[in-house]
């Protein structure tokens, strides 16, 4: 993972596990924090799931909700099909500024 998102443009966000198989996963969390308000939510049908990894891609409009100068915190929650559940560690990130605002 990057150390900064950058407002207006479509970063793909990647957790990788090494000791949970991700085709077993039934349900899945990315969640962007910032300033203790949630910026962004996305689910496990909104991710591209591939072995040992789960990818998101946030749009220009998401990006754009982040406040420049603040760091955006952001996790993965999931389940798997037996019912346990896990957690990655909570990531920060920098929240870098645009010059155009909108979407390009």
């Amino acid at each position: 993972m990057t150390d900064k998102v950058t407002r207006g443009t479509t970063p793909t966000i990647c957790f990788t596990y090494t000791d949970v198989d991700t085709s077993r996963m039934t349900a899945a969390y990315m969640t962007m924090r910032q300033r203790g308000q949630v910026v962004a939510e996305k689910e496990l049908y909104q991710a591209t799931v591939t072995e040992g990894r789960l990818l998101w891609t946030l749009t220009q409009e998401e990006t754009l909700l982040l406040r420049p100068g603040y760091d955006v915190e952001i996790q993965c929650r999931y389940r798997l099909d037996d019912g346990t559940a896990g957690a990655s560690d909570i990531f920060c990130l920098a929240a870098s500024d645009i010059l155009k605002e909108g979407v390009v």
